[in-house]
């Protein structure tokens, strides 16, 4: 998948914002070796610097790369795909932030992780739980069959799965101490046309056959389905779902 990085520091500010609370659970120590796994545009990255780690910033897409070098000269970034980090031993903690929904080998991602951390090394991350924005998944399907097109299920692009699979896949990597928790986090977008730039940044995989005026056709029939539900005052709230993991090697 492709990332417009620009889109995404616009309008989806409040994917690092949320963030925030994760990251303070890392409680850095000074001069910490951390790596941020699927570190998008750095926001997150150029924080936990700020506590006084020294850290790494990867993201497999190299527009988000590009752009946080661009913004955080300082700090060191490289493209890299978590399910091939192949770094040993190297890493006091490792932290993510809404990335790991966006892959599909839990098993494997978490003992790359396992084997970059040194021992006594913490992982924290936060991501998409099970039935993570249910309502607007729903109804982008509902809209390709009310306007004719043909729906994809295997171009489906997230990973929503339940707290006791997540927690059997970090046990099996070898974690210890692992906690796994979800809870509901409605997440309100920016302006009247938040939803359609949501669509527009995070759903173009399941749309990617599709013309500009297939994609728009869709857009404004998923936010008609969805009006009544999560429009309210002028903003739209969507349905969001997170899962922290907290796992020590």
């Amino acid at each position: 998948m492709k990332w417009n990085s620009e889109l995404y520091d616009a309008k989806h500010s409040f994917v690092a914002k949320y963030g925030e609370g994760i990251a303070t659970l890392l409680n850095v120590q000074n001069s910490e070796n951390i790596l941020d796994l699927g570190c998008g545009t750095g926001d997150l990255t150029h924080k936990i610097a700020q506590q006084g780690a020294i850290i790494t910033g990867v993201d497999a897409s190299p527009e988000m790369i590009m752009q946080a070098q661009k913004k955080y000269p300082e700090i060191h970034f490289e493209v890299a795909d978590a399910s091939t980090l192949s770094t040993l031993n190297q890493y006091d903690a490792i932290f993510s932030n809404a990335v790991l929904h966006w892959t599909f080998n839990h098993l494997k991602i978490f003992k790359n992780c396992y084997s970059a951390l040194k021992d006594n090394g913490r992982f924290i991350a936060e991501f998409g739980a099970y039935h993570n924005i249910k309502m607007v998944s729903d109804a982008i399907e509902q809209a390709i069959v009310n306007l004719g097109y043909t729906y994809r299920a295997d171009y489906f692009p997230w990973n929503f799965r339940q707290d006791k699979d997540i927690k059997a896949d970090l046990i099996h990597a070898g974690f210890k101490d692992v906690t796994v928790e979800s809870f509901d986090r409605p997440t309100a977008l920016e302006g009247e046309d938040g939803l359609v730039n949501w669509l527009v940044m995070f759903s173009d995989n399941l749309l990617k056959d599709y013309t500009y005026e297939q994609k728009h056709n869709v857009y404004q029939e998923c936010s008609r389905l969805l009006q009544d539900e999560l429009y309210e005052a002028g903003q739209w709230i969507v349905d969001y779902r997170r899962v922290r993991i907290f796992a020590y090697k």
